[in-house]
Parts: C-alpha cells; structure tokens; sequence
C-alpha cells in the first residue's frame, strides 16, 4: 500500500490548508456564489477528467484489470445497500427531508471530491481504482436519483446524462489507452498532465467555499447528526466488511473503497432538493456538516485501513 501514517497527515493537512483558503476567499468575497459554481463545472468538466485519463496512463500493476472487475462488483453491492438502508433509516420523515436524506446516502461527493482523495493516499493506481468504483454512483445519480424528488426524467435522457458525462468519458478513454498501451501525441499529454495536476488544489478550496456557506450553530441537528453516522461511519464500515470476505481484494482496493464510501454527501444534493421541492436547507447542512467532519473520519479511516 502506497499509505503510510506520515503521508497521510501530510495529505491531510494539505487538505486542510487549501480548504481553509476555500473557506477564507468565499468568506471575503474574492470568489462569489456564481464564481463558486464556475470552478464546480470547470473541475468537472476538464480537470478531473484529464486527472482520471492521467491516471490510467501511467504504469499500473499487474492484475489491475482483475481488481477493477472487484471493485466494479463491490461498488455495485455497496450502492445497493445505500439504496436500502436509505429507504429503511429515514422513510419516517416528511417527504422534503426523506428525499433529501435518501439522495445524499446514496450519493457521495466522490465523483467531485473522491478523486483527489483517493490519488493523494494511494497514488495512480487509487485513482484508476476510484474512477471505476464510481461509475456505479453515477449511474445512480442520473437514474435513481431524481426520482427520490419525484423529478423522474426519461430513460434516454438519463442514458444520456450518463454516457456523456466528462469523467465518464475520461474513463472510457483511459480504459482504452491502458489496454492497447497507446500514448497521447507528447504536448497533448503534456496538456493533460498539467491540468490533471491541478485536481487536488481546485477540489479542497472549493469544499472550502462549501463550508463557508453556513454557520456552524445552525448544522446541528437530531436529523443531520443521523445522517453523518450514516454517511460518515455506517457505509464505510459496512464496505471494509464486504472487502474483507471478497476474495482477492488487495489492500489499495480495499482501501480506495472504504475511503470513497465514506465520503461527504454529494454537492448535487442542494441543487436537486432546491429543483424538485425537497428540503433544500437541510440538503445544505447536511452537505456542510459532512464535509467538514470528513476531514477527520477519513484520517480515522485511513489509520485504521493502515
């Protein structure tokens, strides 16, 4: 395993710097809301993808390809779990905050924020590894997740929001330079490789401006504190387990799963509930609270994983 406990307080600390950068610009008004929004889609739409088809390029292990095909199963196992539990944890709870509550289980902040995790702790071969383990929650994001508002959309719209999503196709093109060792034309690569480089920077500072969209006092709650022992502790332990009866799993594999289920609830979770008629400002505290105490659940995490 690429971790050990000196890399990763290293990362974590890191982590916390730019995040505290995030925090302070926001907070001051040097990044606006919309300004905010504009490196989400940045992020999405070229540099995390370029940082995944970097990943793929790079020399991997022998026996990546049997591994992918574990996490792709575990993932899918652990997806349906967050399905379930979501619908027994919090069917008591009024229609606004359910959909809210079960969207979020469901789906992490791992296609934004899983990433630079998973690269930081355990390298190339993470990443490869963590951009697998999400395609299943993209698939669920797009498919099951607008129904949890009642906002179903059609079948093609959905098969299209998935296939043609940045990183997915980041993935579909470092699956294919992988397996037939075909290379970029070098400054093309060079493009990737410098815009790649920049996922773990943009990423933190903008879970920074997250965090600094709401005061602290106003995040605790019976219902947000629930749902962060769910989202923060519950799914990732249920994960290890999984791991540790499948066959096969290597510590990288095993810990890039941990890590990307104990994740923080996805930043789509606001913009859905404010959409579709859900309870938008728990959607928002739910998302802060989690991100924020992540910080300290994944190092919990990755000391244990060491």
């Amino acid at each position: 395993m690429n971790m050990t406990l000196h890399s990763l307080l290293e990362l974590e600390g890191m982590m916390a710097v730019l995040m505290a950068v995030g925090y302070l610009v926001y907070r001051r008004g040097i990044v606006t809301e919309k300004g905010k929004q504009s490196l989400v889609n940045l992020c999405i739409a070229f540099i995390i993808p370029c940082n995944i088809i970097q990943a793929f390029c790079k020399e991997q292990q022998a026996g990546t390809l049997g591994q992918l095909g574990r996490i792709f199963f575990i993932s899918v196992t652990a997806h349906l779990f967050c399905i379930l539990a979501g619908r027994f944890l919090f069917e008591r709870y009024p229609k606004a905050q359910r959909s809210v509550l079960q969207y979020a289980t469901v789906c992490s902040n791992g296609g934004f924020m899983g990433n630079a995790v998973a690269e930081g702790l355990f390298g190339a071969t993470g990443l490869v590894y963590a951009s697998i383990f999400l395609i299943p929650m993209r698939i669920v994001m797009w498919g099951f997740g607008p129904g949890y508002f009642s906002g179903g959309q059609s079948a093609k719209e959905t098969m299209r929001k998935i296939l043609c999503h940045p990183c997915m196709v980041g993935v579909y093109t470092g699956l294919i330079l992988m397996i037939t060792g075909v290379r970029p034309p070098a400054f093309l690569y060079a493009v990737i490789q410098k815009a790649g480089n920049c996922t773990v920077p943009m990423t933190m500072m903008v879970v920074g401006m997250i965090l600094a969209q709401e005061k602290l006092g106003n995040l605790l709650s019976a219902t947000t504190l629930c749902f962060t022992l769910v989202r923060l502790g519950m799914l990732p332990l249920v994960t290890l387990l999984l791991c540790r009866v499948i066959e096969g799993m290597d510590p990288v594999s095993t810990g890039v799963c941990v890590i990307m289920m104990g994740l923080p609830a996805a930043s789509m979770t606001p913009i859905m509930a404010d959409r579709y008629g859900g309870d938008a400002v728990l959607a928002s505290r739910c998302l802060v609270l989690t991100t924020g105490l992540s910080l300290a659940t994944l190092t919990a995490w990755g000391l244990l994983l060491l």
